[in-house]
């Protein structure tokens, strides 16, 4: 039941298309920014900020130089203004411990301020390939939802459960898009409230 997700979900993202700035790239500064605006922040709010960032600090460099008063302005209205001081605090690490150029390793990106397991899989799997599966809200729901999975999805065997669903889902000659479909999935389709039934492609 769990690998028949790996293709059907890779026809419905093929067919979804979902146009967003930061698709089909991999620079994983680009897709680290990315990710760290989607955290508690809709879609439609991330794509103009994004835009401006990448326009005004295009790499870690960059960033790093900028006044943390100028990035905390720059990302004002996105709120948790942890995650602005946090991406200036990491990429002065990139900059300082790995000449400027953005980890490969996931333990070495794992150790970047403000990145957890779901970023450093998000990160790895979308710009290097590294067979990570993620595990947001979002992934959580559609597993529990599709797989019938009781109890809470963040403790005891529920997670267990969740997790090891996502991993052998995983599609491991293309975890990165099948990152991004199942985050879609969550995001569009297997909503929180009135989820969209009729239009999944695991109905």
């Amino acid at each position: 039941m769990v690998r028949q997700i790996t293709t059907k979900l890779a026809d419905w993202y093929r067919r979804s298309d979902q146009r967003l700035p930061w698709r089909g790239i991999r620079d994983p500064y680009a897709i680290w920014l990315s990710e760290v605006m989607l955290q508690q922040t809709r879609v439609s709010t991330v794509i103009g900020y994004w835009n401006r960032f990448i326009d005004k600090y295009p790499d870690a460099q960059s960033l790093a130089a900028a006044g943390l008063d100028e990035v905390l302005e720059m990302w004002a209205g996105l709120g948790y203004y942890s995650r602005g001081r946090n991406l200036h605090d990491a990429a002065k690490l990139i900059v300082d411990d790995h000449d400027g150029q953005f980890p490969r390793d996931p333990e070495q990106v794992r150790k970047l301020p403000g990145i957890g397991e779901y970023t450093t899989a998000a990160i790895c799997s979308i710009a290097f390939g590294e067979s990570l599966a993620v595990v947001d809200g979002n992934v959580e729901r559609v597993l529990c939802r599709y797989l019938g999975i009781d109890g809470d999805p963040r403790r005891g065997d529920a997670r267990r459960r969740v997790r090891q669903a996502a991993n052998e889902a995983l599609d491991r000659d293309h975890p990165g898009d099948h990152n991004q479909a199942m985050m879609d999935l969550g995001r569009y389709i297997c909503k929180p409230r009135k989820p969209l039934c009729a239009e999944c492609p695991f109905s």
